[in-house]
């Protein structure tokens, strides 16, 4: 069964339409079928089970045949992962995310390849983000990353030796 992300905002009765970039997977990668069944995912824990009534040139109607509410999970994971080059952490956020991590904070360490300006690093986190939006409807937990955890810019970590604690843009201090 497809399973789509539609936000808590755009109201969840007895009927749902999915616009914009949902929609276009739907009808064009997917290519959904009338009387197919579905699930929408709403990043709040919340799954609906629907059947597509309507298909147009950019909308899905859907009619909710039942609604779930997915408890959350009782303990909270964070990941902290200094950035390796390439796009591997894309990987790392898509799988973290399925496997349900309540937040993932980057790390730019002394070490790490890949460095990024204030500019960039916000591009990446709105990268991140969608990847992680992706993620929720191909794993087990319901829950945006961004609700259940802030997505951080990365922070960085100077310095070698022990292991530090990192908040966005901490430097550690050798004592």
């Amino acid at each position: 069964m497809h399973r789509f992300y539609l936000p808590r905002e755009h109201g969840h009765d007895c009927a749902l339409t999915l616009t914009g970039r949902e929609a276009h997977h739907g009808l064009r990668v997917l290519r959904v079928r009338l009387g197919e069944k579905v699930g929408v995912l709403d990043g709040e824990g919340h799954r609906y089970l629907c059947d597509v009534e309507t298909l147009s040139r950019d909308t899905i109607r859907l009619r909710v045949l039942e609604k779930m509410f997915v408890e959350p999970l009782p303990f909270r994971i964070t990941l902290v992962q200094a950035i390796p080059k390439g796009k591997i952490f894309d990987a790392i956020v898509q799988k973290a995310t399925e496997l349900g991590a309540f937040r993932i904070v980057p790390l730019l360490t002394e070490r790490v390849v890949t460095q990024l300006d204030d500019d960039k690093s916000q591009e990446k986190v709105e990268h991140w983000h969608t990847v992680a939006l992706e993620a929720i409807k191909m794993g087990e937990e319901h829950r945006k990353l961004a609700e259940r955890g802030k997505e951080e810019a990365p922070a960085h970590v100077e310095g070698g030796g022990a292991p530090a604690t990192a908040a966005p843009h901490a430097k550690r201090e050798d004592n």
